[in-house]
């Protein structure tokens, strides 16, 4: 059962200031206080001695604090999980109790920072001076910091040194600290060649990590936005078109999934604008009601998860960590290795539905229900997207199709596959009906199991049908399941050091899916939902083509290669990116159907493809428009530099092509953006 907007309002408005009702904030940092000594003598660590048994360190965030809420809530976390400092909740010295603990970390706010008329920043200064100079003689030594300390600390979890950052109290009023970068506090660190680089170029210095998204405490957020971003495509009236609004969401999930700290909704819209690249207005508002939803939904899940533990029907809520959930075991490997990744991931996947967050939009969406602009204005184009959305989960149904069959009355696979049988619906092709008819198996997740039996399938066809030594083949997991996402289908990458011709790997291409089909492993590539693409000219033919395509606009170059097929899975090369690839379909051991994609690449073009077909389709938009701005052009066979048309020399491996574009290098799982 879902809440509604007003009942998270009232929720919302009801827990904020924390703590029991009636208690003030003395009372709460008592309480604290006391904990943390309690947990401090257990632990062995040292003290100040007397009633609590303090930490020797005491942090208060100052209310001059930008955000100073949401950044002492992280705070208190990282203070709670380290258990070596205290994190006051006092907004300022005037509500700490006195006597109590004695506070040696004051971070104070920036006033020189918030203002450009240089008498305002004086006069704040000199406000900040009588505030604090009585209340700190009680504090002999307490350093006082700003703000970038609070942010070390907040991205590392650990209490930071305080060496270049302090400040202090003079006839000058408190030092202001060194102008803060832009984007420093989205991006957790800073430094002065960072203000040279545009926005594309800055997401590229930042880590799209689920596990790390997941520890912060913005996954919900980001599950969201993503959910609206495939809502967003799946109202679109053509299949090759990803839209504007299904971009602007894609962006803003890309600058949360990077954040280096929790958003919650005590920042207000415009404060997300200034703080997160790629979030305008209407995105920020969204991300706020995302984050109030989401805020609620897991205080109520840490209760029940509480209940649960305790065997008892208790009302109690502890704090649970940011981001928490059921977490799934990663399958995403290098095939061919053994056994699956233990490592976990967070259990929302592009398109899961928001993770317990939602938004007035995300209701509407969810019930079919029509969704207005920007303007106000009602798009009934936006009516059914939440059916249309699961009916382009069919391999070759992409949103116009899916369009059709709504409004002929199908609103899942099941309706349309009854209205086939019925004879009131017509799919548009063999392939379509056949996918249609076993849509539970082609769109339910592959599991572990299922990607090791299809490597080994892989691995025997090469073995067995090619005169090359087995055990230099080499397949390798692409598409999600490189990332470490579940999927409903595999992408496998093959390549062999032996073959540097991709007229060469064409031969062996061949041979294998004919083994494969001749076993009993993939069905054949006609009567069903397979297909099998291998190219009709010579792989230079295909080069040349493309070094005459390289005058194209650099936004063709940048987004081209990015849209959604009618498969539902992105296209980060195109279809026609030179490589030899089936989109098959692999009957298992126990006799289901599920999706195969075998790809093979010569060696010399394994680097690029394995880029391209690694993904995300969103990294892959940052990366080509930084690319096309540095005078490159990327393809899944070369990089290619714009002023010559001549392919970059000397790539080995994916590294090389970033390192050759000036940016970092990022692993496949730091690039689920």
């Amino acid at each position: 059962m879902r809440t509604s907007s007003s009942a998270l309002k009232r929720q919302r408005d009801a827990g904020k200031g924390g703590g029991a009702p009636g208690k003030s904030s003395k009372q709460q940092n008592e309480q604290t206080a006391a904990a943390a000594g309690a947990t401090a003598a257990r632990a062995g660590m040292p003290s100040d001695g007397g009633a609590g048994s303090q930490p020797r360190v005491v942090v208060l965030v100052d209310k001059s604090v930008l955000a100073n809420d949401a950044r002492r809530k992280i705070a208190t976390k990282c203070a709670k999980e380290r258990g070596t400092f205290l994190v006051l909740q006092a907004r300022s010295p005037e509500e700490c109790p006195h006597p109590g603990p004695a506070v040696t970390h004051l971070v104070l706010g920036s006033f020189a920072q918030r203002s450009h008329d240089p008498a305002a920043a004086e006069a704040a200064r000199r406000a900040s001076r009588q505030r604090l100079a009585p209340l700190l003689a009680r504090w002999p030594g307490v350093q006082l910091l700003n703000e970038s300390w609070l942010t070390r600390l907040t991205t590392s979890g650990s209490l930071p040194d305080s060496a270049g950052f302090e400040m202090r109290l003079d006839d000058e009023g408190p030092r202001a600290p060194p102008p803060e970068g832009k984007y420093e506090r989205w991006l957790g660190r800073w430094s002065p060649e960072l203000d040279e680089l545009d926005d594309v170029a800055l997401m590229l210095q930042a880590t799209f990590n689920d596990q790390r998204c997941a520890r912060i405490g913005n996954s919900a957020i980001v599950a969201g936005l993503r959910e609206l971003k495939q809502y967003e495509v799946a109202v679109q009236e053509r299949d090759d078109v990803t839209g504007t609004r299904a971009l602007a969401y894609a962006r803003a999930a890309a600058s949360v999934q990077a954040c280096a700290f929790r958003i919650c909704d005590s920042l207000i819209e415009p404060q997300l604008v200034r703080l997160l690249p790629f979030v305008n207005a209407s995105c920020a508002t969204v991300i706020r009601q995302l984050a109030a939803s989401s805020s609620t939904t897991t205080t109520t899940q840490e209760r029940q998860r509480q209940r649960t533990a305790n065997g008892s029907g208790g009302s109690g809520a502890s704090p649970g960590s940011p981001g928490g959930g059921v977490e799934a075991a990663a399958w995403g490997r290098v095939a061919g290795q053994a056994g699956p990744v233990s490592e976990p991931v967070s259990e929302l996947a592009e398109g899961d539905e928001g993770g317990g967050a939602t938004c007035d939009r995300l209701e509407l969406f969810r019930r079919d229900l029509a969704v207005r602009d920007g303007k106000g204005g009602l798009r009934p184009d936006s009516a059914g997207a939440a059916s249309r959305r699961r009916l382009t989960k069919l391999p070759y149904v992409g949103p116009a199709t899916a369009k059709l069959w709504y409004d002929k009355g199908c609103r899942t696979l099941d309706d349309a596959l009854a209205a086939m049988r019925a004879g009131t619906l017509q799919p548009l092709s063999r392939d379509v009906a056949w996918a249609l008819d076993h849509h539970e198996e082609l769109t339910s997740d592959v599991t572990a199991a299922e990607v090791a039996e299809m490597e080994a399938a892989t691995a025997a066809a090469l073995a067995a049908a090619t005169p090359l030594p087995a055990g230099g083949w080499v397949v390798q997991l692409v598409g999600g399941g490189r990332r470490g996402r579940a999927s409903h289908d595999v992408d496998l990458m093959v390549s062999h050091p032996g073959v540097t011709d991709q007229d060469e790997m064409g031969g062996h291409f061949t041979a294998a899916v004919e083994w494969l089909v001749e076993k009993g492993h993939l069905l054949p590539p006609r009567g069903n939902c397979s297909r099998m693409t291998q190219r009709s000219i010579s792989a230079e033919e295909h080069v040349q083509r493309t070094i005459r395509s390289l005058g194209r606009s650099q936004a063709e170059e940048a987004g081209e290669g990015e849209q959604e097929d009618a498969r539902g899975k992105s296209r980060p090369g195109g279809i026609s990116d030179g490589l030899h690839h089936v989109f098959g379909v692999f009957r298992t051991s126990s006799g289901r159907l599920k999706r195969l994609d075998l790809l093979f690449a010569a060696w010399t073009w394994l680097p690029h493809a394995l880029l391209g077909w690694s993904g995300s389709a969103q990294f892959l938009r940052f990366l080509h428009q930084a690319a096309a701005d540095r005078g490159f052009r990327r393809t899944n066979h070369a990089l290619y530099r714009l002023d010559s048309r001549r392919p970059v020399s000397g790539i080995r491996d994916e590294a090389a092509i970033f390192e050759a574009l000036g940016l970092p290098y990022r692993e496949p799982q730091d690039r689920q953006c």
